[in-house]
């Protein structure tokens, strides 16, 4: 609880000092994230995000706080009946300066088009209550928000111990572990060699709709 314009103006300047750093970790130039960056990105991220620092700051500066990102409502509500595709990230970062909107992984060869409406993911203005709640990752038809990501990163990264459901954490674990660049990261998991296709959208050449890794249909049980 802020209790006066002191202590207010000392979150304000928490707030700016955490975000040129965030910004700094994660902001690279033709290089990876690197592991440590990440770590130091989540703790800052559960601190203003997820432990509720930045809501009690907006509440104080009577602010709404709101965060442009990728809306993926169409896309999540499309996934369960697509048993095609085991993996999908509603990705918004830039490869090379071109935004991406979406990454999966199909377990058949790909169509013509992409097997759920990726285009129809755009960029809108969330609040913070939705950004948190908001389905950015499935996996094995599980949906990860967030907020799940935000601790599972401070947990295994992090070392933050936060109060998290363990068996949705050992799922995010698996996930975290299957899919790397180009496809999925256990061996079992493909047959022949991984191929990468990428879909774009015609009427905007400079905006990518989504990357797809394809691997090989899953051997019978």
């Amino acid at each position: 609880m802020i209790k006066n314009r002191d202590e207010l103006r000392e979150y304000h300047r928490m707030l700016k000092s955490d975000l040129d750093t965030l910004f700094r970790l994660v902001f690279t130039y033709r290089k990876p994230v690197s592991e440590g960056d990440i770590r130091l990105a989540s703790v800052i991220l559960r601190k203003w995000l997820v432990e509720g620092q930045l809501g009690q700051f907006c509440n104080a500066a009577r602010a709404k706080a709101t965060f442009w990102a990728l809306d993926n409502e169409q896309v999540c509500k499309a996934l369960p009946a697509t048993p095609q595709i085991n993996y999908f990230l509603t990705a918004g970062v830039r490869m090379n300066g071109i935004p991406v909107k979406a990454i999966y992984n199909a377990t058949v060869p790909p169509p013509p088009v992409p097997l759920v409406p990726v285009d129809t993911i755009h960029v809108r203005s969330f609040t913070l209550h939705e950004f948190l709640r908001q389905k950015r990752l499935y996996f094995e038809g599980t949906f990860f928000s967030c907020e799940d990501i935000i601790k599972f990163t401070a947990n295994k990264l992090g070392g933050a111990h936060l109060d998290f459901n363990r068996v949705k954490e050992a799922q995010l674990n698996r996930a975290a572990s299957f899919m790397m660049y180009g496809g999925p990261a256990n061996p079992q998991d493909v047959i022949h060699p991984i191929e990468i296709y990428w879909y774009w959208n015609p009427r905007a050449p400079k905006f990518s709709v989504a990357s797809i890794s394809k691997s090989s249909p899953p051997p019978p049980p």
